[in-house]
């Protein structure tokens, strides 16, 4: 009988960026906001991943773990594209935490602060004029990713015409194909509609609540051995925004999660399974809080920081 490791059951780790969407006013929704140079605002994101797999071949295995990152900057926009995106920004006072199986560590030294510098996707750290090591940005920017103001969900959850609360509208599946694909999860088939709700806060008059919920029947996801086959998978893609009651609709709380499940057998050889069954089951959930609102003024000149961004010792 095969041995299969439960390494080829794991996942590759994927961030879900999302961005703020939905109105209370009767207007189009402007999921767009845009900033200005000067603008500036406290950014607090989280990550955190649990797995739970196992595999059964030559000896049975079982690997769980729990994983949170967290994420606090100031956040200063410096420079922006025609679409009021920023592609330049300065974040000081920054804290990246990482907790695994409950023993927590910080990685940056107090007080930490460089320039974020995005382009399509991509994402740069900048300190005193130099792009840091490599180390640096391979902790950065996959936290980053999963921030609401860079990501392309308003295309999936604008309805492209006013809505109240109480509206609800269906998602396009193209679209949300796109937004699951990134994150690591290839649909083969929706088990229902995509949809998103506007409501009112459960207690705030100021806000707004948007819903979305897409529900995945079957799936393939990314980084599985290629002798694993599914005989059962589905996922479910659920969040919430918190947004201004009146335009323009800043986003003040994002909670999103993707809950996958698979179930199969191990290919032995071509085209023939294996009595070795595998299952994995994984929750990501992401949170993001802003302090807003962002308040414009003249960028003040950098001064020269005592080093580059370092990990903690």
């Amino acid at each position: 009988m095969a041995h299969v490791s439960i390494s080829s059951v794991l996942l590759v780790a994927a961030a879900i960026s999302f961005t703020p969407a939905a109105s209370a006013q009767p207007e189009a929704l402007d999921l767009f906001p845009g900033v200005r140079p000067g603008d500036v605002y406290e950014l607090s994101l989280s990550q955190a991943t649990e797995t739970d797999a196992s595999a059964r071949g030559e000896r049975r295995t079982r690997f769980e773990e729990a994983l949170v990152l967290g994420y606090e900057a100031r956040v200063e926009v410096l420079e922006v594209d025609a679409q009021g995106r920023a592609t330049r920004e300065r974040h000081s006072d920054v804290e990246l935490t990482v907790e695994r199986d409950g023993e927590t560590g910080s990685l940056f030294r107090r007080g930490t602060r460089y320039e974020v510098h995005r382009d399509q996707g991509r994402i740069e750290i900048h300190s005193n004029g130099r792009r840091v090591e490599a180390a640096i940005e391979k902790l950065v920017a996959p936290v980053l990713a999963a921030q609401l103001e860079h990501g392309d969900t308003p295309a999936l959850l604008d309805p492209g015409r006013p809505v109240r609360p109480g509206e609800s509208w269906e998602l396009s599946p193209e679209r949300a194909r796109r937004l699951l694909r990134e994150a690591g999860v290839r649909v083969v088939e929706f088990d229902g509609a995509a949809r998103a709700t506007l409501v009112p806060h459960e207690s705030d008059p100021e806000r707004v609540s948007l819903r979305y919920r897409i529900p995945v029947g079957w799936c393939e996801v990314d980084g599985l051995a290629p002798n694993l086959r599914s005989a059962r998978s589905g996922a479910v893609l659920e969040g919430i925004l918190d947004l201004e009651a009146r335009a323009p609709h800043r986003a003040l709380r994002h909670d999103a999660e993707l809950a996958l499940s698979l179930r199969g057998f191990v290919e032995k050889r071509r085209g023939v399974a294996a009595a070795a069954p595998w299952r994995l089951e994984r929750e990501t959930r992401v949170a993001q809080r802003n302090r807003l609102p962002l308040a414009a003024r003249p960028i003040a000149a950098e001064a020269p920081a005592p080093g580059p961004a370092r990990i903690a010792d």
